[in-house]
Protein backbone atom coordinates (compact mmCIF):
# COMPACT_ATOMS: atom_id res chain seq x y z
CA UNK A 1 0.00 0.00 0.00
CA UNK A 2 1.61 3.75 -1.15
CA UNK A 3 1.40 6.22 1.74
CA UNK A 4 0.43 9.52 0.22
CA UNK A 5 2.20 12.88 1.52
CA UNK A 6 -0.20 14.65 3.39
CA UNK A 7 -0.44 18.51 2.12
CA UNK A 8 0.83 19.70 5.94
CA UNK A 9 3.58 17.55 5.49
CA UNK A 10 4.83 19.50 1.71
CA UNK A 11 4.21 22.66 3.17
CA UNK A 12 6.15 22.03 6.22
CA UNK A 13 8.98 20.99 3.47
CA UNK A 14 8.51 23.82 1.34
CA UNK A 15 8.67 25.44 3.88
CA UNK A 16 11.71 24.31 5.26
CA UNK A 17 13.46 24.63 1.99
CA UNK A 18 12.62 28.04 1.75
CA UNK A 19 14.34 28.80 4.99
CA UNK A 20 17.58 26.73 3.64
CA UNK A 21 17.53 29.44 0.25
CA UNK A 22 17.25 32.31 3.06
CA UNK A 23 20.19 30.86 5.52
CA UNK A 24 22.29 30.21 1.98
CA UNK A 25 21.47 33.46 0.83
CA UNK A 26 22.14 35.32 3.53
CA UNK A 27 25.47 33.30 4.27
CA UNK A 28 26.60 34.11 1.09
CA UNK A 29 26.08 38.13 1.30
CA UNK A 30 27.68 37.85 4.95
CA UNK A 31 30.80 35.97 3.36
CA UNK A 32 30.93 38.41 0.93
CA UNK A 33 30.73 41.82 3.14
CA UNK A 34 33.34 40.05 5.38
CA UNK A 35 35.45 39.17 2.43
CA UNK A 36 34.81 43.03 1.04
CA UNK A 37 35.92 44.27 4.64
CA UNK A 38 39.51 42.02 4.88
CA UNK A 39 40.33 43.30 1.49
CA UNK A 40 39.85 47.14 2.09
CA UNK A 41 41.19 46.80 5.59
CA UNK A 42 44.28 44.69 3.91
CA UNK A 43 44.70 47.66 1.69
CA UNK A 44 44.17 50.74 4.46
CA UNK A 45 47.38 48.85 6.48
CA UNK A 46 49.47 47.66 3.22
CA UNK A 47 50.40 51.32 1.95
CA UNK A 48 50.89 53.13 4.78
CA UNK A 49 53.03 50.11 6.04
CA UNK A 50 55.19 49.67 2.66
CA UNK A 51 55.93 53.70 2.68
CA UNK A 52 56.62 53.86 6.96
CA UNK A 53 59.33 50.70 5.63
CA UNK A 54 60.69 52.60 2.97
CA UNK A 55 61.38 55.81 4.96
CA UNK A 56 62.97 54.15 7.58
CA UNK A 57 65.24 52.25 5.12
CA UNK A 58 66.29 55.97 3.79
CA UNK A 59 66.76 56.85 7.46
CA UNK A 60 68.84 53.53 8.09
CA UNK A 61 71.20 54.32 4.89
CA UNK A 62 72.02 57.63 6.25
CA UNK A 63 70.17 59.54 3.33
CA UNK A 64 68.89 61.97 5.97
CA UNK A 65 72.03 62.38 7.63
CA UNK A 66 73.54 60.76 11.01
CA UNK A 67 71.72 58.45 13.31
CA UNK A 68 72.27 57.55 16.47
CA UNK A 69 73.14 53.52 17.15
CA UNK A 70 70.63 53.26 19.83
CA UNK A 71 68.21 55.01 17.32
CA UNK A 72 69.11 52.63 14.40
CA UNK A 73 68.18 49.89 16.90
CA UNK A 74 64.63 50.87 17.45
CA UNK A 75 64.13 51.92 13.94
CA UNK A 76 65.45 48.16 12.71
CA UNK A 77 63.29 46.70 15.12
CA UNK A 78 60.46 48.95 13.95
CA UNK A 79 61.18 47.93 10.20
CA UNK A 80 60.96 44.11 11.13
CA UNK A 81 57.30 44.96 12.75
CA UNK A 82 56.39 46.45 9.51
CA UNK A 83 57.48 43.58 7.79
CA UNK A 84 55.57 41.56 9.92
CA UNK A 85 52.38 43.39 8.92
CA UNK A 86 53.03 43.75 5.34
CA UNK A 87 53.57 40.38 5.13
CA UNK A 88 49.94 39.32 6.71
CA UNK A 89 48.29 42.22 4.79
CA UNK A 90 49.95 40.68 1.46
CA UNK A 91 48.62 37.10 2.26
CA UNK A 92 45.36 39.03 1.22
CA UNK A 93 46.10 41.16 -1.47
CA UNK A 94 48.98 39.62 -3.44
CA UNK A 95 50.78 41.65 -6.04
CA UNK A 96 48.89 40.61 -8.85
CA UNK A 97 45.24 40.97 -6.65
CA UNK A 98 46.43 44.35 -5.84
CA UNK A 99 47.28 45.72 -9.06
CA UNK A 100 43.67 44.47 -10.37
CA UNK A 101 41.97 45.57 -7.42
CA UNK A 102 39.03 48.44 -7.49
CA UNK A 103 39.65 50.76 -4.37
CA UNK A 104 36.14 51.64 -2.52
CA UNK A 105 34.01 53.72 -3.79
CA UNK A 106 34.69 56.82 -2.40
CA UNK A 107 32.91 61.02 -3.13
CA UNK A 108 37.00 61.85 -3.14
CA UNK A 109 40.23 60.37 -2.94
CA UNK A 110 43.08 61.47 -0.99
CA UNK A 111 46.08 62.17 -4.09
CA UNK A 112 48.33 60.93 -0.93
CA UNK A 113 47.09 58.22 0.46
CA UNK A 114 44.90 56.57 -2.19
CA UNK A 115 46.89 57.42 -5.32
CA UNK A 116 50.42 58.55 -4.03
CA UNK A 117 51.08 55.54 -1.86
CA UNK A 118 48.88 53.13 -3.21
CA UNK A 119 51.15 53.23 -6.49
CA UNK A 120 53.89 53.16 -4.76
CA UNK A 121 53.45 49.68 -3.10
CA UNK A 122 52.15 48.38 -6.63
CA UNK A 123 55.70 49.04 -7.44
CA UNK A 124 57.55 48.22 -3.91
CA UNK A 125 59.33 44.70 -5.70
CA UNK A 126 60.73 47.18 -8.14
CA UNK A 127 61.65 50.01 -6.55
CA UNK A 128 63.54 47.65 -3.79
CA UNK A 129 65.78 45.83 -6.09
CA UNK A 130 66.73 49.32 -7.87
CA UNK A 131 67.38 50.44 -4.01
CA UNK A 132 65.02 53.46 -4.94
CA UNK A 133 63.69 55.34 -1.45
CA UNK A 134 61.09 57.91 -1.06
CA UNK A 135 62.53 61.31 0.05
CA UNK A 136 60.48 63.58 2.07
CA UNK A 137 62.61 66.30 2.22
CA UNK A 138 62.69 67.10 -1.31
CA UNK A 139 58.79 67.32 -1.34
CA UNK A 140 55.85 65.96 0.32
CA UNK A 141 51.84 65.85 0.01
CA UNK A 142 50.51 65.06 3.60
CA UNK A 143 47.42 63.21 3.75
CA UNK A 144 44.07 64.95 4.02
CA UNK A 145 45.40 67.99 2.30
CA UNK A 146 44.62 67.30 -1.78
CA UNK A 147 41.55 65.55 -3.44
CA UNK A 148 40.40 64.14 -6.87
CA UNK A 149 36.98 63.18 -7.68
CA UNK A 150 36.06 59.90 -8.95
CA UNK A 151 36.22 60.81 -12.70
CA UNK A 152 39.33 61.92 -12.52
CA UNK A 153 40.63 59.37 -10.71
CA UNK A 154 42.12 57.18 -13.12
CA UNK A 155 44.11 60.01 -14.96
CA UNK A 156 46.08 61.22 -11.99
CA UNK A 157 46.86 57.54 -10.91
CA UNK A 158 48.34 56.64 -14.43
CA UNK A 159 50.18 60.17 -14.78
CA UNK A 160 52.03 59.10 -10.74
CA UNK A 161 52.22 55.31 -12.15
CA UNK A 162 54.07 56.72 -15.53
CA UNK A 163 56.55 59.06 -13.30
CA UNK A 164 57.16 55.96 -10.69
CA UNK A 165 57.83 53.49 -14.00
CA UNK A 166 60.21 55.80 -15.63
CA UNK A 167 62.14 56.09 -12.22
CA UNK A 168 62.88 52.66 -12.07
CA UNK A 169 63.82 52.51 -15.38
CA UNK A 170 65.81 55.55 -16.30
CA UNK A 171 66.61 57.39 -13.03
CA UNK A 172 69.21 54.75 -11.82
CA UNK A 173 69.97 51.81 -9.19
CA UNK A 174 69.75 54.32 -5.34
CA UNK A 175 68.38 56.98 -6.58
CA UNK A 176 65.51 59.19 -4.57
CA UNK A 177 62.03 60.08 -5.89
CA UNK A 178 60.05 62.47 -4.17
CA UNK A 179 56.27 64.26 -4.78
CA UNK A 180 55.13 67.55 -3.48
CA UNK A 181 52.78 70.47 -4.35
CA UNK A 182 52.62 74.04 -4.08
CA UNK A 183 49.36 76.18 -4.23
CA UNK A 184 49.22 79.40 -6.91
CA UNK A 185 46.79 81.54 -8.36
CA UNK A 186 46.39 79.74 -11.07
CA UNK A 187 45.83 76.33 -9.87
CA UNK A 188 48.08 73.55 -7.82
CA UNK A 189 51.25 72.68 -8.91
CA UNK A 190 52.47 68.69 -8.17
CA UNK A 191 56.03 68.14 -8.58
CA UNK A 192 57.41 64.79 -9.28
CA UNK A 193 61.43 64.60 -8.37
CA UNK A 194 63.87 62.12 -9.30
CA UNK A 195 67.51 62.18 -8.82
CA UNK A 196 68.90 60.50 -11.54
CA UNK A 197 70.81 61.45 -14.08
CA UNK A 198 69.62 64.73 -15.74
CA UNK A 199 67.47 64.55 -19.17
CA UNK A 200 69.83 65.31 -22.41
CA UNK A 201 69.48 68.87 -23.75
CA UNK A 202 68.36 67.70 -27.21
CA UNK A 203 65.23 66.36 -25.99
CA UNK A 204 64.22 68.47 -23.19
CA UNK A 205 61.65 70.22 -25.93
CA UNK A 206 59.98 67.31 -27.04
CA UNK A 207 60.20 65.04 -24.82
CA UNK A 208 56.03 64.98 -24.45
CA UNK A 209 55.88 64.39 -27.90
CA UNK A 210 54.70 61.03 -28.90
CA UNK A 211 58.00 58.47 -29.46
CA UNK A 212 59.95 60.69 -27.79
CA UNK A 213 62.55 58.70 -25.69
CA UNK A 214 64.37 59.26 -22.51
CA UNK A 215 67.23 56.94 -22.91
CA UNK A 216 70.25 56.85 -25.77
CA UNK A 217 69.94 53.12 -26.55
CA UNK A 218 65.76 53.74 -27.71
CA UNK A 219 64.18 51.89 -24.91
CA UNK A 220 61.10 52.08 -23.87
CA UNK A 221 57.60 53.37 -25.95
CA UNK A 222 58.33 56.93 -25.93
CA UNK A 223 54.66 57.19 -25.24
CA UNK A 224 54.11 57.37 -21.71
CA UNK A 225 54.76 60.99 -21.04
CA UNK A 226 52.88 61.93 -24.38
CA UNK A 227 49.61 60.33 -22.92
CA UNK A 228 49.93 61.65 -18.89
CA UNK A 229 50.38 65.25 -20.88
CA UNK A 230 47.02 64.62 -22.72
CA UNK A 231 45.33 63.10 -19.27
CA UNK A 232 46.32 66.04 -17.42
CA UNK A 233 45.41 68.65 -20.43
CA UNK A 234 42.18 66.78 -20.64
CA UNK A 235 41.59 68.01 -16.81
CA UNK A 236 42.36 71.25 -17.73
CA UNK A 237 46.07 71.27 -17.05
CA UNK A 238 49.49 71.62 -18.26
CA UNK A 239 52.54 69.31 -17.60
CA UNK A 240 56.27 70.31 -18.04
CA UNK A 241 59.41 69.70 -17.13
CA UNK A 242 61.88 71.44 -15.02
CA UNK A 243 65.26 70.52 -13.20
CA UNK A 244 67.42 71.37 -10.26
CA UNK A 245 70.84 73.09 -9.94
CA UNK A 246 72.30 69.72 -10.58
CA UNK A 247 70.17 68.76 -13.09
CA UNK A 248 67.80 66.47 -11.56
CA UNK A 249 64.49 66.13 -13.80
CA UNK A 250 61.36 67.81 -11.74
CA UNK A 251 57.95 67.05 -13.70
CA UNK A 252 55.49 69.54 -13.08
CA UNK A 253 51.67 69.08 -13.34
CA UNK A 254 49.43 72.14 -12.94
CA UNK A 255 46.09 71.27 -12.14
CA UNK A 256 42.65 73.56 -11.00
CA UNK A 257 42.06 73.57 -7.49
CA UNK A 258 39.13 74.60 -5.19
CA UNK A 259 39.13 76.04 -2.35
CA UNK A 260 38.31 72.90 -0.40
CA UNK A 261 41.40 71.28 -2.15
CA UNK A 262 39.71 69.33 -5.04
CA UNK A 263 41.60 68.76 -8.65
CA UNK A 264 39.97 68.55 -11.30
Amino acid sequence: MIKRTSRVSLRRRRHFEKNIEKCQWELRKSLQETQDKISDLSHEMLTPTVIAGLQIKSILEGKTGFVDESVRTVLKSTRQHLKYAECVASQTLTAEKLRCMKLPQKELYDIRLHIIDFALAMYEEQLEKRNIGLDSSMGSIPPNTLFVKPHNYSSVMKVIMNFIINSIKYAGKGCSIAFGYRLESRGCVLTAYNSGKPIPKKIEDTIFEKFVRGKKDGSGSGFGLYSSRKRVENMGGKMWLEADNEGHPIFMILLPINKAGIIG
